[in-house]
């Protein structure tokens, strides 16, 4: 008996496609608004305009690292997903320990819809290989 594991394809590729919507939305809509509205804005007070424009420069690098992290993963996970099915009765050990990771990040960056999608697929993978396991050695 075969146990195929399209069903864990299919989440995270789904949530490959929407780590790279989030990241190249968060890299050229909500990078360029900050910049344009925030990053110039000072209150006035000399003294305190080139503490406003470090942090300010400093949040605006952080935005940029964190789409450009989340379209790289994206795109790592559409890779793995191919992986996947190409896997079919084997087991492993790291691909449900990325998930549970990228899950765990997903729920403290507050993004519903990855935690939704890589949850999931991290049950199911990880109750897939154990079905296998129980396969391929008996009970």
């Amino acid at each position: 008996m075969q146990i195929k594991r399209k069903k864990e394809k299919i989440l995270v590729r789904i949530g490959g496609i929407w780590n790279i919507i989030t990241g190249t939305s968060t890299l050229f809509y909500y990078h360029t608004w900050f910049q344009h509205n925030l990053l110039f804005e000072h209150s006035g007070d000399v003294p305190n305009l080139m503490f406003e424009r470090f942090i300010n420069q400093h949040v605006s690098s952080f935005i940029m690292l964190f789409g450009l992290l989340f379209t790289l993963v994206g795109a790592l996970n559409i890779y793995l997903s191919t992986q996947m099915v190409k896997k079919n009765a084997k087991t492993s050990n790291k691909i449900p320990i990325w998930l549970s990771i990228w899950t765990l990040i997903s729920f403290i960056t507050v993004d519903i819809i990855g935690v939704l999608l890589y949850l999931p697929a991290t049950v199911i993978y990880i109750f897939n290989n154990k079905a296998i396991k129980i396969i391929n050695h008996g009970s």
